[in-house]
């Protein structure tokens, strides 16, 4: 395995999950570059949308769920 991975799997049991809701606060430009940056360098693309958007792929998300999918 390599060292990534193995750095990655033994912080899993040290993980959090915050499932309150996040401030209704643009995130600062410097931030997304460097998210924008981090999704390039795993082969991703960071995309982000406005709320209309985001509105509809959380319904569609819902959707699936509520299918059972």
């Amino acid at each position: 395995m390599p060292q990534t991975a193995e750095l990655l799997a033994s912080a899993i049991p040290l993980r959090r999950t915050n499932r309150h809701p996040f401030k209704d606060i643009a995130v600062p430009p410097d931030v997304l570059s460097d998210l924008t940056d981090a999704a390039r360098v795993e082969s991703g693309q960071l995309v982000v949308v406005d709320p209309m958007v985001r509105d509809g792929v959380l319904g569609l998300v819902r959707t699936a769920e509520s299918a059972g999918t």
